[in-house]
């Protein structure tokens, strides 16, 4: 006897499939009491636990981290130790062991950490969290870079403007699809004709903050490709017809 939806052999006295669970029933058939061709509750396998992997990524991180600003340490230390030419010299030489590059890839690690493995802490999957994560922690990096070259005059006006505004619409986009689902086609178009209008901002920004003129150049043709997919995604959100022909015609 056979069971009829996966196919597996039972017993002769099995009701249940012990794989599917769908019920065996056969009219001229009287069940048997006999032992079972399989056990009733699947064999338990060994998973890899999550926050175990997390925590070998994590020290993995850190490790790294701690190398590269030793490293970054001792080459200076042992660079300024070789252009010591008095006796004198040797005890000015601990002042010239300083960071020099190691803390960029640092500070791009911790994003990259914020940004992938945070959120993986949890139980579930938060693609709000991981989106807020991302933006966050590259603000909080920019801004540490422009603190330690002095470069506030293009971090305010340029770099904080932009990462802002894509991360609130890339925020409020996963919050409205995740929650309000049928608007979804809605958002996304809403989305992209506000990032056809950001477009242009941008490069006008990009040539104030750094060339000190206000034109542009490439940014219009981005707009109009960008202004082109929300014109679709908002046709294919009010106009059940033109979605139907999109559908039949991409085979969605």
């Amino acid at each position: 006897m056979y069971c009829i939806k996966c196919g597996v052999e039972l017993s002769k006295g099995q009701t249940i499939c012990p794989i599917c669970e769908t019920k065996v029933y056969h009219p001229d058939i009287e069940p048997e009491e006999v032992a079972p061709k399989y056990p009733l509750k699947p064999l338990k396998t060994e998973i890899t636990s999550k926050h175990g992997f997390l925590a070998i990524l994590s020290a993995c991180f850190f490790i790294t981290a701690l190398f590269l600003l030793l490293a970054d340490l001792l080459i200076l230390g042992w660079e300024s130790s070789h252009q010591i030419n008095e006796w004198w010299e040797w005890w000015l030489a601990p002042l010239n062991y300083h960071i020099e590059w190691s803390h960029y890839l640092v500070g791009a690690m911790l994003v990259i950490y914020a940004s992938l493995v945070v959120p993986s802490w949890f139980k579930k999957f938060y693609s709000v969290l991981c989106a807020s994560m991302v933006f966050g922690s590259s603000i909080i990096y920019i801004l540490f870079i422009s603190w330690i070259t002095e470069g506030w005059w293009w971090f305010l006006p340029f770099a904080l403007p932009t990462i802002g505004f894509l991360g609130l619409i890339t925020i409020a986009s996963i919050i409205i699809c995740e929650f309000l689902p049928g608007y979804r086609l809605v958002c996304i178009g809403i989305a992209f004709l506000l990032v056809s209008g950001f477009v242009i901002a941008l490069e006008i920004l990009i040539n104030l903050v750094f060339k000190g003129s206000i034109y542009v150049i490439w940014s219009p043709f981005v707009a109009v490709v960008l202004f082109a997919v929300s014109v679709i995604l908002l046709c294919c959100a009010f106009i059940p017809s033109f979605r139907a022909s999109l559908k039949k015609l991409f085979f969605l």
